[in-house]
């Protein structure tokens, strides 16, 4: 199940149905925040979490019914932007920057990679709609922003570690620049979902009364630290 709060409405069931159809669990996802809003967002705010335990138990009459989806990973993205790369705790921490990650209000661990230049080999001729250039690319693979010397702005894909990229022309337009030795890469926002944070957003959940919570995803990730479990 989706959020409830602007989601039921686009399928053929609603959160009120479940009351009578024979099944054990009903699950909703509580996080993915940072794909409506842009990087720099949390991935499962307190208040967003608190205001989906409350719809859904004003419509689901068994509360041992509900279960709430909670976050085990991170991301990257520019800031602001909506291609999220999402990563494994363990890829998040391979990252530039992660030994200065600073805990927000929502208790997930998060830091900005501030905008550079990245420094390449290869050029570009003028009114070529290809090249290939080396770059070495030290954040999670996938599409980011970045301008070449020339103002050009791309959104290429990047593979993490990889030595070379492609870049073409928007709408295989031509490129302008006859030769460039750099790319500025836009500010990377970067996040991720610890133990500490995963016991904050089950302890809000348990605190409403709902005792069942599912978890995204497995391997490469923290885990619950020992709690008692509710009775």
């Amino acid at each position: 199940a989706v959020d409830p709060a602007y989601g039921q409405n686009l399928y053929d069931f609603t959160y009120e149905d479940f009351n009578s159809l024979p099944v054990d669990f009903l699950c909703m996802m509580a996080y993915d925040y940072q794909y409506d809003y842009g990087a720099g967002e949390s991935i499962s705010p307190n208040a967003f979490v608190d205001d989906c335990c409350d719809w859904i138990l004003a419509k689901v009459t068994d509360p041992n019914k509900i279960v709430v989806g909670t976050p085990a990973y991170g991301y990257s993205g520019w800031n602001g932007g909506y291609n999220i790369n999402i990563g494994t705790k363990n890829q998040m921490a391979a990252l530039p920057g992660y030994a200065g990650a600073t805990r927000n209000s929502d208790h997930e661990m998060n830091w900005t990679s501030a905008a550079g230049t990245i420094t390449v080999t290869g050029a570009l001729s003028s009114g070529a709609t290809s090249a290939t250039l080396s770059v070495n690319w030290p954040y999670l693979s996938g599409r980011y922003k970045v301008t070449f010397s020339n103002g050009n702005v791309r959104y290429p894909v990047f593979v993490s570690g990889a030595k070379t990229m492609t870049w073409t022309g928007a709408g295989g337009g031509a490129l302008t620049s006859s030769a460039t030795s750099s790319v500025t890469r836009a500010a990377i926002f970067n996040l991720y979902q610890d133990s500490t944070g995963m016991n904050s957003k089950r302890d809000l959940i348990e605190a409403k009364g709902i005792r069942n919570v599912s978890t995204w995803h497995l391997g490469g990730n923290d885990w619950y630290t020992i709690k008692t479990e509710p009775t």
